[in-house]
Order: C-alpha cells, then sequence, then structure tokens
C-alpha cells in the first residue's frame, strides 16, 4: 500500500518495483495528483503497461495534461505508456439504487468529516491538505427563520 503522506509516490512505485524485483503491469491513478507519475510510468512498469486516469471533476490542468499525454509523440511531450482515460456517466436509476442502499444499511459510506454550510470554506481548506480518510460533507440545510 501507497501513503503520500511518507514519501513521494514516484519514489514508493520506483522503491517497490526494486523491492519485487519486477515491474507493474498496468496503473491505475484514481486522484491525478501528479502528472509526473505518468510521464516517468516507463520508470516502474513494463513496456506494455497502460496507464489509466481515473477522471473526476474536469479541470483545466487535467486537459492539458490528458491532451500532451495522448495526443503528442514523447519527442513532443507526450508520454512512453499507453494512457486511458475512464470517466463515469451519472445515471439517475443507479443512483437512487445506492441511496436505498446507504438508507437501508446495505453500505456505509465512510465520512472524514461534516461541516455545517457556515464553515464551507474550512471544508474546502480541509480537502486541499489531502488528508481526507473520507467523504467531506457540507450539510447545506436551512433553518427557517
Amino acid at each position: 500500500m501507497l501513503d503520500f503522506t511518507v514519501s513521494p509516490l514516484l519514489e514508493q512505485l520506483r522503491n517497490a518495483v526494486r523491492t519485487a524485483g519486477r515491474p507493474f503491469d498496468h496503473v491505475v491513478d484514481n486522484v491525478f495528483s501528479d502528472p509526473e507519475l505518468y510521464y516517468q510510468a516507463h520508470t516502474y512498469t513494463t513496456p506494455e503497461a497502460k496507464f489509466i486516469e481515473v477522471a473526476s471533476a474536469p479541470s483545466l490542468a487535467f486537459a492539458r495534461f490528458a491532451i500532451s499525454a495522448m495526443v503528442l509523440p514523447r519527442f513532443l511531450g507526450g508520454g512512453r505508456r499507453k494512457m486511458a482515460v475512464a470517466a463515469g456517466a451519472i445515471n439517475s436509476e443507479r443512483l437512487q439504487k445506492i441511496h436505498d442502499w446507504i438508507v437501508d444499511g446495505t453500505i456505509k459510506p465512510v465520512t472524514d468529516n461534516v461541516f455545517k454550510f457556515e464553515e464551507v470554506v474550512e471544508a474546502y481548506k480541509h480537502i486541499k491538505t489531502d488528508r481526507a480518510k473520507g467523504k467531506i460533507i457540507v450539510d447545506v440545510a436551512v433553518e427557517s427563520f
């Protein structure tokens, strides 16, 4: 298991390859915090490996990264490994089913902290620390006057 709070992930991945004695076959990045994880993937993956980026909220930084990684040849700044982006589509039936599972206790989401609406700035600061151990919830319920 990798822990970004201990040392840089790239360093941990390279150390894991040295320890295991063989490179990784594929990489799935669920966070997109460091484009170098992709650009340096050739140092810890097999030549056939795919680097899969799980897309979350769209951002200009991610769009620039994805375009250069997937379109540009290596000598113009592209990467040395194939890259794919996995993005989910919003489906109201599936969301309803997940809601029902949460309500009936079938699944229990991991919650790091719940903030009141007035504390939204603190919630955002907490998210940006990259140290949340679950979902951050902002309660937007409005009390009657």
